[in-house]
């Protein structure tokens, strides 16, 4: 077994005249300043105190000697802490740049120090209220490009506080950047481009100080590459993470109805990879919302070549189920009867003309209408004039929208009523899924 991660609380500070102790002036009473109270209500194991000092006239200013005079404090009161002072050299401490410069560096910098603790898991914690107006700015800057991940606090003056209330408070702000990333990622996977959302949702569970988030971000991110996967055919392997996810997230029943739905997805891999070696309804029906999402996606190209296989897939599994025979076979493989109706090379495949030959000297015939078979005939004659067929023509827009519309009758003509707009990797599914996903993000 894997050794236990033991949780190491590091408190980053910056160091104010209120540090360690100020006197009240309403009152003339003495209280803790915000770095002893906050360090109170954590217990961290390491504080990083940061103060300022006039390097230039190599006079401490005031922050240092409160820096020092508050490690002291917080060594006798908390003899296992282990309480470290950074100087920043900062003669004027209100100089966005200098102070964002300085505390990029910090923080880098106690980033790589804190690595090195072997087998623990570093939780950060950072004071807001110590230091200057501009020192409490820019750690909400790092915080929002993602600089560090920290839970921020708060602590109420004592003169603010109200009643029994604690003075320590969780800044519960949600940064513009981390929301820009949900809003990127939620357009994203509304676009079908699984790939980029699951980049995004990756950096948020990276960013966000929130637990619950981070969690829920991870296992999306996994989902979405899942469906990445899904697109590209690969079938096992979306089934493979989508089942770790299900798992995962049984164990929390607020996500039941999200899970459910994933539960539903991996029965529909299940079904296609059991049954891959042939065209059937469920993998016919897969392809079919392959194409849409390509279309939606932009890609006209793959959305037509995606409708030629969907519709020799049908004509495929029909011919097998209505005469009993492979279709994919060549010529001098096929029974006596069918070399009978139609005459081709030993070696030649037989065409859709053939086929149509055969059924119709069985008295059968593809079961869609006279008028459809004459649109997929003027469509594949167009088609085979493109990229996708013999030729070097472009595919439009509107070819592919025309290609998905003859996709959908042609459907509905081999198989009736197949659930087109409840696949549960389809459209109208995976829309109720992502109302969900960003919901519980």
């Amino acid at each position: 077994m894997p050794p236990e991660t033991t949780v190491v609380k590091v408190l980053l500070s910056m160091v104010g005249n209120r540090d360690p102790y100020a006197v009240c002036a309403q009152t003339g009473t003495q209280s803790e300043g915000s770095i002893l109270t906050l360090s109170r209500h954590i217990l961290p194991e390491v504080v990083f105190l940061f103060p300022s000092a006039d390097q230039l006239s190599g006079i401490a200013a005031n922050t240092q000697k409160n820096a020092e005079k508050t490690r002291e404090a917080l060594v006798a009161l908390y003899p296992a802490f282990k309480v470290l002072l950074y100087p920043l050299d900062l003669p004027d401490p209100t100089d966005y740049r200098k102070v964002l410069q300085q505390m990029e560096e910090i923080v880098a910098s106690v980033r790589q120090q804190m690595q090195k603790v072997p087998g623990s898991k570093v939780e950060y914690h950072i004071n807001i209220s110590s230091g200057t107006p501009q020192m409490q700015a820019c750690w909400l800057l790092l915080i929002n490009g993602g600089r560090l991940k920290a839970k921020v606090w708060q602590v109420i003056a004592p003169q603010w506080q109200e009643g029994t209330e604690i003075r320590c408070r969780v800044v519960e702000t949600e940064f513009v950047e981390e929301q820009n990333k949900i809003s990127r990622a939620q357009n994203f996977f509304a676009n079908c481009y699984f790939k980029a959302a699951q980049d995004e949702l990756e950096l948020i569970a990276l960013a966000t100080y929130l637990p619950q988030r981070a969690f829920i971000a991870e296992e999306m991110a996994k989902v979405c590459e899942a469906y990445h996967h899904w697109d590209l055919f690969q079938h096992e392997k979306a089934q493979s993470l989508l089942t770790g996810t299900f798992e995962r997230l049984s164990r929390f029943p607020e996500l039941s109805q999200l899970n459910n739905k994933f539960k539903a997805q991996i029965d529909t891999l299940c079904s296609i990879i059991s049954s891959r070696e042939k065209e059937n309804e469920t993998n016919l029906l897969d392809l079919y919302h392959n194409a849409q999402r390509r279309k939606s996606a932009g890609q006209h190209v793959d959305c037509l070549a995606r409708f030629r296989r969907l519709y020799e897939g049908c004509q495929n599994h029909f011919l097998r189920n209505e005469l009993q025979i492979e279709p994919t076979q060549r010529y001098r493989n096929q029974p006596p009867w069918v070399k009978e109706i139609v005459q081709k090379h030993p070696d030649a495949n037989l065409s859709l003309f053939d086929w149509e030959k055969v059924l119709a000297a069985k008295k059968k015939r593809f079961p869609v209408s006279d008028y459809l078979a004459n649109e997929i005939r003027e469509y594949n004659e167009k088609r085979n004039k493109s990229i996708v067929g013999h030729g070097m023509g472009s595919v439009s827009e509107e070819d592919a929208q025309l290609a998905m519309k003859l996709a959908r009758n042609i459907l509905q003509g081999f198989f009736g009523h197949l659930g087109l707009d409840t696949y549960t990797f389809g459209e109208t599914e995976l829309n109720k899924i992502k109302t969900l996903i960003f919901k519980a993000i």
